[in-house]
């Protein structure tokens, strides 16, 4: 948490295919955020616990103003982020295009100056949106 709290775009276990690994880096390079899939239950956990935030309270006494920015559909969209839906997983929850779940993730980045995905869940998770 102290990691991703710094600004880390990504978390694999040493355990990790050397495959995996490459495509990882690539990933991040492009400016994406990788978390291990077996990892991301345990990140979640531990979000909605406060284990391992910097003095998070349980809850805030704001939430911060760009939240008011994002429009209802970007607000779903962000809460699935959050739970560790993909793209297409979004999309099909909520019946739209992956073009279209793309646009919503870039616009949301954008409005809540969010580096990554990985940045987008700590702020939907300390704007209590799940």
């Amino acid at each position: 948490m102290a990691a991703i709290n710094a600004g880390a775009s990504g978390f694999l276990l040493k355990d990790t295919e050397p495959e995996t690994l490459l495509s990882s880096i690539r990933t991040v390079y492009q400016g994406n955020a990788i978390i291990a899939p077996s990892a991301t239950k345990r990140l979640i956990e531990r979000m909605t616990t406060g284990a391992g935030l910097t003095a998070a309270p349980a809850q805030p006494a704001y939430t911060d103003p760009k939240l008011d920015e994002l429009t209802d559909r970007e607000r779903e969209v962000l809460i699935e982020i959050a739970q560790g839906l993909s793209n297409q997983e979004i999309a099909d929850k909520l019946f739209i295009g992956l073009p279209t779940v793309k646009t919503h993730v870039a616009h949301i980045l954008q409005k809540i100056n969010a580096r990554d995905r990985v940045q987008a869940v700590v702020f939907a998770y300390e704007n209590h949106l799940v």
